[in-house]
């Protein structure tokens, strides 16, 4: 019910702005804070909602361009996976080069999640080279 009324009173009190954002963060505590900053340093970002007042102006749509952005950047940081790691079960003499293929294979996938398409040729050439030496002869 509280974070109901914080966002009620922020809505109430923005002013004449054509576009606000909102944004929910929880804290170590687990309180939830409704702000119009984005989360801090070590609280959990719960989402942003956009509240329009008015017709947007030119200023309004580019904040909220800008706002969409950064939210897209820290989903994606979310969906990072983590390293999937192979678990020996018997005796076979090829453990090791099994793990140190998954390692590369992992290291591989968590490295392009987190540049996105920022990737270069010769980015994915040397990470699928890592993964050919580390997987031949398999």
């Amino acid at each position: 019910m509280r974070p109901i009324f914080v966002l009620t009173c922020l809505l109430l009190f923005a002013g004449v702005a054509d576009a606000q954002v909102i944004y929910r963060c929880k804290g170590a505590d687990g309180v939830v804070a409704v702000q119009s900053a984005p989360c801090p340093a070590g609280q959990r970002d719960l989402g942003a909602r956009y509240y329009y007042t008015g017709t947007a102006s030119a200023e309004a749509l580019e904040r909220r361009r800008q706002a969409d952005v950064e939210m897209e950047r820290r989903r994606r940081q979310r969906a990072v996976p983590t390293p999937r790691v192979w678990r020996p079960t018997g005796g076979d003499p090829r453990t090791s080069q099994r793990i140190q293929c998954e390692l590369a294979r992992s290291n591989r996938d968590r490295t392009l999640a987190a540049v996105g398409l920022r990737r270069t040729t010769d980015m994915l050439r040397q990470l699928n080279d890592a993964v050919w030496n580390a997987c031949k002869g398999l």
